[in-house]
């Protein structure tokens, strides 16, 4: 019976904190350029947030245009529907630039090296729960 308390508890810590993406915007001038790739998770830009996603925007987005001095990146929570792959990306072009939309599920996965943190967190919290009870 404690088992399945456990179960439950660490299937429930994603629901109860909802989804977390990165959150910022590069183009035409507006945002920090921070947002673009390399992209730094410890940065300390205020033009770059971690936001916890609203009912309904279930997957984390990262969208990249352009290529040379024309490019824009946001990073923001969005909608899985509306997604060209689950957690993966597809790219093509648009008037001669190049676009690149990559979503995924996890907590922080639009920023570089975030779900691996995240997925560790989570089972060191659920193996001490599991040791707690037992």
């Amino acid at each position: 019976m404690k088992l399945l308390q456990v179960a439950l508890m660490c299937g429930l810590i994603g629901g109860i904190l909802g989804l977390e993406c990165w959150n910022c915007l590069n183009a035409a001038g507006l945002g920090s350029a921070a947002c673009h790739d390399p992209f730094n998770t410890s940065t300390t830009d205020p033009a770059i947030t971690k936001t916890t996603c609203t009912t309904g925007y279930d997957t984390c987005a990262k969208i990249f245009y352009g290529s040379g001095n024309t490019r824009a990146m946001l990073r923001q929570c969005y909608l899985g529907a509306g997604c060209p792959s689950q957690n993966g990306c597809a790219s093509g072009s648009y008037e001669g630039e190049t676009a690149t939309f990559c979503c995924c599920n996890g907590n922080l996965c639009n920023g570089a090296g975030s779900v691996s943190v995240n997925l560790l967190t989570t089972a060191a919290v659920c193996l001490a729960a599991l040791f707690a009870l037992y």
